[in-house]
């Protein structure tokens, strides 16, 4: 299968769950009455994938087009985001670059490189609204004790 399609399925599988989740959680929200008061939010998204494409997908879609950024706070491993509390983190102090409304359809990666724990992409993403419409990235994802992919890196490549 093609880089570009697995990302496109994964990316679709991936907005389902979210869209889900988003559906059960503003149902809750709304279901009890008499609550006005916003509860906080709380950075207990996945902690990584088996999959590094799902990984790298989820945490493209939360921390880089700032998508539910809470929700992917813990996909990052703590070097790669310094002193920033998941507080910090939701007020919008992510230490990555923003990128917004991606167009998934055109959007792909390539292997650069992996070994033992380590994998490194060439992500390739086009926008709907940014200029320019392309950019490039690089993002290194690691495998952690419990077989978890995470990030470990990611910058305009």
């Amino acid at each position: 299968m093609s880089y570009r399609r697995r990302f496109g399925l994964v990316y679709l599988a991936l907005a389902l769950s979210v869209a889900g989740a988003g559906v059960l959680g503003w149902h809750a929200a709304s279901s009890t009455p008499g609550t006005h008061t916003a509860a906080p939010v709380k950075c207990d998204g996945p902690r990584g994938s088996q999959d590094p494409v799902v990984t790298a997908i989820a945490f493209i879609h939360g921390a880089i087009e700032r998508d539910h950024p809470e929700t992917v706070y813990r996909l990052v491993l703590a070097s790669a985001r310094p002193g920033v509390s998941c507080k910090r983190w939701v007020s919008g102090h992510i230490p990555f670059p923003r990128y917004l409304k991606i167009d998934w359809n055109r959007s792909f990666y390539r292997r650069i490189s992996s070994g033992t724990g380590q994998l490194v992409l060439g992500v390739t993403l086009y926008s709907l609204v940014e200029h320019p419409s392309k950019a490039k990235f690089v993002l290194e994802l690691q495998q952690t004790r419990d077989m978890l992919w995470q990030v470990g890196y990611f910058a305009r490549g």
